[in-house]
């Protein structure tokens, strides 16, 4: 089968992904539970919205990690395909 793919093309790839992922990773253990806190102290009235701020940021960053992950899968799979 012919390579469409460099190999070096493939790390990088997979480097970026995981630098993504790594971002992803801070910001739900960093900056979504500080800007939630920021923003539900912005006004008095929206501090009832800590916590769904926080879940609404952790989700949204989990829904990009899961689909970085799914496009990994298949870089995996022709990474280690056997070359003939």
């Amino acid at each position: 089968m012919k390579k469409y793919m460099n190999r070096w093309v493939l790390l990088a790839l997979k480097a970026i992904v995981i630098l993504v992922w790594l971002a992803c990773l801070w910001g739900q253990l960093f900056a979504v539970p500080g800007l939630s806190g920021a923003l539900a102290g912005l006004y008095p009235s929206q501090t009832s919205m800590r916590w769904p701020y926080l879940i609404m940021g952790v989700l949204f960053l989990f829904c990009i990690e899961a689909a970085f992950v799914v496009q990994q899968i298949p870089l995996q799979h022709r990474f280690h395909q056997p070359t003939s």
